[in-house]
């Protein structure tokens, strides 16, 4: 039996699994950026999809790890009989830079998803402060008042006496 031939079937499979999760990645991406852009931000299905795209991060790791274990088993027979495993190896750079196309796709999206995050979360500091000023300002009013009114002589004298 071909081990060789099986260590490379399952690294193919491994790539168009890659493939999957980063399009399923990509996906999610630009769901959290409509939830960021909108009039009213949605935090609770942002921090949702922000969970499942920690799931399939993980997922893409564990691939990376299990490619790199099995392309380290074939490496030396890959190398030493190119022209018999010429087809899967064009197969799997074609797939290989399709990865990394959409890898640059989903780092465009995660920095404009950035920078809508960035502005979201600028607005939301920029309510707080004036939230604060406005009650700070409430305060020193409701502090001034009662000095201001026992300070202050009444106009009006009943003269009649």
């Amino acid at each position: 039996m071909d081990y060789s031939q099986t260590y490379i079937d399952l690294m193919i499979d491994s790539l168009k699994e890659k493939m999957n999760i980063l399009d399923e990645l990509l996906t999610l991406s630009k769901k959290q950026g409509e939830c960021i852009r909108g009039k009213q931000a949605d935090t609770p299905a942002y921090d949702e999809l922000y969970q499942k795209k920690d799931q399939l991060i993980q997922a893409l790791l564990d691939l990376d790890a299990g490619f790199e274990k099995m392309f380290q088993r074939v490496k030396e027979e890959l190398d030493q009989d190119r022209e018999a495993y010429k087809d899967q190896i064009i197969l799997m750079q074609n797939l290989i830079r399709q990865l990394t196309d959409k890898s640059v796709s989903l780092q465009a999206v995660e920095l404009r998803n950035k920078d809508a995050m960035e502005q979201y979360l600028k607005g939301e500091r920029e309510t707080i402060r004036q939230f604060h000023n406005n009650s700070r300002a409430s305060d020193l009013y409701y502090q001034n008042m009662p000095n201001r009114t026992q300070q202050i002589p009444s106009f009006f004298y009943d003269e009649k006496k």
